[in-house]
């Protein structure tokens, strides 16, 4: 079981890793939003976890960041959850509601 713990978290760091690296490319949060919409999945997590990185400048993504929550991708909805809480603001709200709901399921 740890090994493949192990496994799981080594492939964590390596997908966030690269999603630095795309995230290193100078873009407005005007564009990252267009990019949760790309069919590159890939392009999807590098767009939200790049969101999260920009901070409160990015709080004009909470509305798309919340929508990208629909998603089947977990991945995706975890870095999505990661933006909002560090958006701040009203996109921690938006973290906490889904963060209660989810916990009363």
């Amino acid at each position: 079981m740890f090994r493949y713990l192990l496994i799981a978290s080594c492939l964590l760091f390596a997908a966030a890793e690269s999603h630095e690296v795309v995230a290193e490319q100078k873009r407005t949060a005007a564009q990252w939003i267009r990019l949760l919409e790309s069919p590159d999945r890939r392009v999807r997590l590098a767009s939200a976890y790049s969101l999260g990185e920009m901070g409160e400048d990015a709080a004009p993504a909470v509305e798309a960041l919340v929508r990208t929550l629909d998603s089947n991708d977990n991945e995706l909805r975890e870095f999505a959850l990661e933006a909002l809480g560090k958006i701040g603001g009203r996109a921690s709200s938006a973290v906490l509601a889904i963060y209660a709901l989810q916990t009363h399921v």
